[in-house]
This record gives C-alpha cells, sequence and structure tokens, in this order.
C-alpha cells in the first residue's frame, strides 16, 4: 500500500509542477499612486526581479503584467521622487479566475501644502489651483529656461528679453508677483527685471508646481500672481549608488546640454544618504527660418550638493548649489541713434550686420550671472507637539551687465569691466511648526526673518546700494467635516529698506517702512468621488520693489531706459477665483476662472524714445495705476482609444487699465493647445513608446493702447510640434529613455507679444532636439 502511495505521488506531483507551469498566463493590473494626496503617479516602474519582468504605468498610473506563473514573488515599485517600495505578490488561482487587480501607493516627497481625509480617503487641500509638471513634460523641455518649461502648463506664459531670457508669468503677473521657492527656500536674487532669468539648473530638480493666485500664505508675500516650487527627489535610502546621465542636442543652435547625477546610501551608515549634481551647457546664436541672430549664444556651468542624515524623530539635510552663466543679447537691440532705432522697429528683418552666420562665440552686449545657494534644514517629530521645521539659508547673486561699445577711456576698455554689476547677499531664517491636530482642526505656524545686502560694483548706479530687512509671520488653519473643507490663512510682512544713492556726485540716504497683510479664505467640496469644486477669496498686499523706486537710467539686459519714482505705493489685491474639476472614465475636464482687482497696481509706462551717450532706447517710467484683470483656463482631455489620447487646452484673460480707461500692456493673448497621443507598451519587455502631436494657436493682441505701444502687436500664428521617445528597462536597476521632439515643425515665421525684443527680430525657427537619459 505504501509504494503505490509512494507511485501515485510519483505520477502526480510531476503532472502537476507541470500543469502550473503551463498555466503561466496569470495576469496583475491596476495603478500606481501617491500615498499622501492619491493622485496618480504617471509612468511608475514596477519590476519581479524573479522573473526579471516588468512594466511602465501610463500617463493615468495604470500599469499590467501579464503571462505570469503562480507563486509567490516580490515586486518592486518605484517612481521618480519617490523611495522604491517593496511588496509580497502571491498569485494563485481561484477557481477559473486567473486575474488580479493590485494597487501600489508610494511615500511622495513632494512639499504638501495641505492635507485633509474627505469620504474616507486622503486628499490634499489645495485649494488654490495647483498644476504639477509631469516627468514627461519635464523630459520634453530639458535645455529651456524655467519660464518656457512652464509654458506646457495652461494659464502660464513666458515674457522673454530675446531669445534666451524668459521667466514664468501666470495669468498676467509676473516679475515679482510670481514668487519662485527653490528646494524649500525663496529664491532671492535679482528678480527685479523681466530680463533677468532665474538662475536655477532645470536638471537640480525633478519636482516642479505651479500655485496659481495669492492664497498660499505661507511661502511669501506680494506673489499676486502665485508661485513657482522646484523640489529635488528624496535622498535614496537603498544601500548602493544609483545615477542619472542626460545629453542633449538641439540642432537650431546647436546647443549641446549634460548632466550626471550620483547618489547613494551605504548598510555601514544607512541613516545618510547623498547627492552630487553636474550639468554644462552651450549654445551658438539663434536661428530664426530666414537669419541667425547675431550674438545670442549661452554658456552654463552649474553643480549641487545634497547630504542628508534621517532617524526615526528627526532629519537634517545640507544643500549647496552654484550656478554660473553668460548670455549673449541680442546686437541688434542696441542702436545708435534714434533715427536708426525707428528704422529698426519699422523693418521686417534686422541689419545684415545683425544677421550675422551660426558661432558660439558671445561678445557685446552680455550678461554674466552667478548664484549661490548654501541651505541647512532640520526636520523634528514628535507624538505631542507635533512637526517642527527649521532652514537656515544664505543666497548670493552676483549680475554684471556688459554694453555693447566699451569704455571710451583706453584703460578702462582695456579691462574689460561691466558698466553695470551689483552683488546681492541673502541670509534667511525660517521656522515653520505643525501644530498636533486638534478635533477637526489641523495648525500651521511659521517666522521668516530674511537680510538682505545690494552693493554696487561698477561706475553705473542703475540700481543703488540698499539694505533690506524683512519680518514675516503667518498661521494657517484647516478645518475639515466629511465632503467640505475650509482652509483660513493670515500673513504680516514688515519691509525695512535703507537706501543710499549717488546724486549730483554726494550719497544720499532714504529710508522706506512698509507693512503688507495677505488673508485668504479658501474651500474645497467633493460633490461625488469624480468631481470637486473649489473656491478662494484672497486679499494681497505688495510693496514696491527696489528698481520700482530707485532705477535710473539705462538698463543694458533689456536694451531699454527705466525711471523709477520712490513715492509709489504699494499694490493692493482683491482676488477671487474658483474651479471644477471632473474625472470620469475616459473623459477628464476642469475649469480654472478668476477675478483679480488691484490697486496701486505699479507698471511700466511707455514714454518713448531717448537718446543718450550709449545710444537710442525705448524709454519706460514705474507709475501707480489701478487695474482689472480676468480670465480662464480651460483643460478638456478624451482617451479616444486604450493607446490614443486627446488633449485641449484654452486660456483666455482680458486685462483692463482702469484709472486711464483703456487696456493694460503686455498682457498675454488668447490661445488654444490641442495634443495628440498615441501611446504602447511591448508586453515581452516592458519598454514604452509614444508618438505626439501639437498645435499652439495665439491669437493676435487686439486689446492694446495706440499711445503706448512702440509697435503694432504682432499677428496671430500658428506653431507645429512633433515628438517621439522609447524607453526600456535595461535590468532591474536601469533604464535608457530616448526621445525625439521637432518644434516649429513647419519653421513659420512669427513675433510673439511678450517678448520685448520683438521690435528687432523674429521668433526662433524649426528646432530638433534629441535626448538621451540613462538611470542606473
Amino acid at each position: 500500500m505504501q509504494n503505490l502511495w509512494l507511485l501515485a505521488m510519483l505520477i502526480v506531483v510531476p503532472f502537476s509542477s507541470l500543469k502550473a507551469q503551463e498555466n503561466c498566463n496569470f495576469s496583475i493590473s491596476g495603478k500606481v499612486f501617491d500615498e499622501h494626496d492619491g493622485s496618480v503617479l504617471a509612468f511608475a516602474n514596477l519590476w519581479i526581479p524573479q522573473l526579471k519582468k516588468g512594466a511602465v504605468a501610463d500617463i493615468d498610473g495604470k500599469y499590467s503584467l501579464k503571462a505570469l506563473c503562480p507563486g509567490k514573488y516580490t515586486i518592486v515599485v518605484s517612481h521618480l521622487g519617490c523611495e522604491s517600495d517593496s511588496f509580497k505578490l502571491i498569485l494563485r488561482p481561484k477557481g477559473n479566475r486567473w486575474s488580479v487587480v493590485q494597487n501600489y501607493q508610494l511615500e511622495h516627497h513632494t512639499e504638501e501644502l495641505r492635507e485633509v481625509e474627505i469620504s474616507g480617503k486622503q486628499v490634499r487641500l489645495v485649494t488654490t489651483e495647483k498644476l504639477d509638471l509631469s516627468e514627461e513634460q519635464l523630459r520634453e523641455n530639458e535645455g529651456k529656461p524655467l519660464g518656457e518649461i512652464l509654458k506646457s502648463l495652461n494659464g502660464v506664459n513666458a515674457i522673454k528679453t530675446g531669445a534666451n531670457i524668459s521667466k514664468p508669468m501666470i495669468n498676467g503677473f509676473s516679475a515679482n508677483r510670481v514668487q519662485i521657492i527653490n528646494q524649500g527656500v525663496q529664491f532671492q536674487s535679482q528678480q527685479w527685471g523681466n530680463e533677468h532669468a532665474p538662475e536655477i539648473d532645470p536638471f537640480a530638480a525633478s519636482n516642479y508646481s505651479v500655485i496659481k493666485g495669492a492664497g498660499a500664505v505661507k511661502y511669501a508675500s506680494g506673489a499676486l500672481g502665485g508661485l513657482v516650487i522646484i523640489e529635488a527627489k528624496d535622498l535614496p535610502s537603498n544601500a548602493g549608488l544609483h545615477g542619472e546621465l542626460n545629453a542633449l542636442y538641439a540642432s537650431n543652435n546647436r546647443l549641446g546640454n549634460g548632466s550626471l547625477l550620483l547618489e547613494g546610501n551605504t548598510k555601514l551608515i544607512p541613516k545618510f544618504s547623498w547627492r552630487v549634481q553636474g550639468s554644462v551647457k552651450r549654445s551658438g546664436n539663434v536661428k530664426t527660418p530666414n537669419y541667425y541672430q547675431k550674438n545670442t549664444g549661452v554658456k552654463e556651468l552649474n553643480g549641487s550638493a545634497d547630504l542628508g542624515y534621517k532617524s526615526k524623530q528627526w532629519n537634517v539635510r545640507l544643500f549647496y548649489s552654484q550656478f554660473n552663466s553668460e548670455i549673449g543679447i541680442f546686437s541688434g537691440a542696441h542702436i545708435g541713434n534714434l533715427t536708426d532705432l525707428k528704422n529698426a522697429i519699422k523693418r521686417s528683418e534686422p541689419r545684415e550686420e545683425d544677421q550675422e552666420g551660426f558661432s558660439y562665440e558671445i561678445r557685446r552686449p552680455y550678461q554674466r550671472i552667478i548664484h549661490e545657494v548654501v541651505k541647512l534644514e532640520l526636520n523634528w517629530f514628535t507624538e505631542n507637539w507635533g512637526a517642527l521645521n527649521i532652514k537656515l539659508n544664505r543666497q548670493f547673486n552676483i549680475r554684471e551687465e556688459f554694453d555693447k561699445e566699451k569704455s571710451r577711456n583706453d584703460d578702462l576698455a582695456a579691462l574689460n569691466i561691466p558698466e553695470f554689476s551689483l552683488g546681492l547677499e541673502s541670509v534667511a531664517a525660517d521656522l515653520n511648526w505643525r501644530v498636533p491636530q486638534y478635533k477637526r482642526l489641523k495648525t500651521e505656524l511659521g517666522i521668516q526673518i530674511v537680510s538682505q545686502n545690494n552693493s554696487v560694483n561698477s561706475l553705473t548706479d542703475f540700481i543703488p546700494d540698499f539694505s533690506n530687512q524683512r519680518y514675516s509671520f503667518y498661521a494657517v488653519e484647516q478645518w475639515k467635516k466629511r465632503k467640505l473643507a475650509l482652509e483660513l490663512g493670515l500673513r504680516l510682512e514688515q519691509n525695512e529698506f535703507s537706501v543710499s544713492k549717488l546724486i549730483n556726485r554726494e550719497f544720499q540716504s532714504f529710508e522706506h517702512s512698509y507693512l503688507s497683510a495677505t488673508g485668504k479664505l479658501g474651500g474645497i467640496y467633493t460633490l461625488s468621488n469624480y468631481q470637486e469644486l473649489k473656491l478662494n477669496l484672497t486679499y494681497s498686499e505688495r510693496p514696491p520693489a527696489i528698481n520700482e523706486l530707485y532705477s535710473d537710467g539705462l538698463h543694458h539686459g533689456s536694451a531699454s531706459l527705466e525711471f523709477g519714482d520712490e513715492a509709489l505705493g504699494k499694490e493692493k489685491s482683491y482676488a477671487i477665483n474658483s474651479s471644477y474639476k471632473v474625472e470620469k472614465g475616459k473623459w477628464n475636464y476642469q475649469i480654472y476662472a478668476y477675478l483679480q482687482y488691484v490697486e496701486d497696481f505699479i507698471y511700466l509706462q511707455p514714454t518713448g524714445f531717448q537718446l543718450t551717450i550709449r545710444g537710442a532706447f525705448p524709454a519706460y517710467q514705474w507709475e501707480n495705476t489701478n487695474v482689472l484683470i480676468r480670465g480662464l483656463d480651460q483643460t478638456f482631455s478624451y482617451q479616444l482609444r486604450k493607446k490614443l489620447k486627446y488633449e485641449n487646452r484654452l486660456s483666455l484673460l482680458w486685462g483692463n487699465n482702469l484709472s486711464k480707461n483703456n487696456y493694460l500692456i503686455n498682457m498675454p493673448a488668447n490661445q488654444i493647445e490641442n495634443d495628440l497621443e498615441y501611446r504602447f507598451q511591448n508586453r515581452k519587455d516592458s519598454s514604452f513608446y509614444k508618438f505626439s502631436l501639437g498645435h499652439r494657436y495665439v491669437l493676435k493682441q487686439n486689446r492694446f493702447n495706440t499711445e503706448e505701444e512702440f509697435a503694432i502687436p504682432p499677428k496671430a500664428y500658428s506653431l507645429f510640434k512633433v515628438g517621439f521617445s522609447y524607453r526600456t528597462f535595461l535590468n532591474q536597476n536601469s533604464s535608457l529613455l530616448v526621445g525625439l521632439t521637432v518644434t516649429n515643425l513647419l519653421n513659420e515665421r512669427y513675433r510673439a507679444y511678450l517678448n520685448r525684443f520683438r521690435y528687432y527680430a523674429d521668433e526662433q525657427g524649426r528646432n530638433i532636439t534629441i535626448r538621451i537619459k540613462y538611470n542606473f
């Protein structure tokens, strides 16, 4: 009998094993979510090391793995900006069911504005409109300035000075009205000028967000347009060496851009992690459809280092970065006399001498910029006292601007010194306390202290020597009940300016003191599992910036004359905005509407042309006025087929100067964008392919005042772009991405209204960009 049982086992077990091997038709599918806010994590990576098989989630966070054998496995889930996590995976057939739906959550380390629990799930309470730049959008715009990168987000434009300098504009607001939070601290630079691009290396960060409106009171006051939040991913917690290599080439200006990132953690000291990163960039003259723009090259050399130590109740992080850049200014914007200036504006093309062929050489006029950041951050967590965050940072900015012509003094000319040079040192301390939750209330309190000193290091004092002491306090209260959540915020800020300006060969001192307040009441109501409604009321004040008070004379970077007014009053903004969002099945729809009245809005009033010893330039005067800005941003997407998706974005804006009963100058024109994407995944090796076609139509800005414009706004234009990308896993820990993008596909000749050099030259023509990214 015992022998019969043994014989049966010898027959049945191999047969069962063989049957199991033959039925390797198990499938697993689901979504990957952010653990905090429940948002999907597009293009998350999933890998089963025992089977050497993986998948990449699509743009909606959906993934699928097929042809799996029953058994016990480990699945590793990872995403840019998250720590990788491992989960147990047990595949057992239940009757005829050979498929499993399994969702995964990862700890994402982007900055949280608020968090609230509604309808049994975690949703982030950002009552103001928040837009996140996806990993895919960031990849497709690498190598571009920050303003151009953020143009992928609806309602965000770029205000430009020539081909290479751009700053973000959010719903018609720019410069000091858009504050940048870089690596968790307020970016301190010579940001008062529209031709001063933010000194930020895109390769040093992985998460980009835009907060519309002035409601995020914990970060900064005076941000009437909103915030740009830039963050690096969290330091690695897994032992080993990891890295990322980027290489990029663009055909139009023969741009070469490379970046290397290395990071690691050791088993010896598992609580300690590190990261180093560096990038280099070089480009030559920009080509329009018909000619090159002389002296429009760029050079950059940037680097950063990040060290962190993390324990259960506290962690500390030390960050350092340096940005170095030289930017050529189009020579055709610097004109010798009034007649030539007026002729340059009338001409359809620049003079032949300003249409030089391709060259990498950067000559006068140009800018040289250095920006340095050092930050020490401490986080301490307790059950009884909540969470405490302390940040100390020092930022140092050097800006040098070189005129087209050297000094007429031979000795000074031989030194090649800049005509305009500033050094700005900023030291800041931030303290944030998240108070333990009391019933339905969550409280956040904070104080910020900033000390700035600006020194003029040139014979020209377009901006004078000054110091600024800034003291801020803010409080944020959050209340929630079922489907409704409310947020109340208050910020008070005191600015103390001390100015020393050279007048008639004597230094004179001036003092200014401004108390500014920002208040916000916002709410979010969940109508259903797929619908939400937001409403915000905001009052905000912004004191005048140093250039608005004291700018005096030629601003080389913008090729214009600007004159301040020390009697300017602070801006007072009254705003209301609302958004409705629905995500259901194959389609998503979102509309954001806003209305903002600003009393004593500070703007540059054109006053005509002036001739100086440096040449002839357009002239402007800083003034106060009352304005009304309103508009809407609408986004609609529909999944036409499983692999085919359509998206439409519409942005409308109207601005009025109420004091003068006319239109507000330098407002973006209305525009509409359409994108079509086809993507599919190779089931055998989990490689991912994407093809895209995009179209952007910008209407002519017909809302303008003839007496304020040096030239009639340019005509409407259409731009097409196509793209292709391929991503594959080389093994569990490494992947390769290759992409190709063609912008201005039809080589359209056009000029953009928001480019201050639109008077002199066309925009960039067709540009083919090839990029390679290797993660290991």
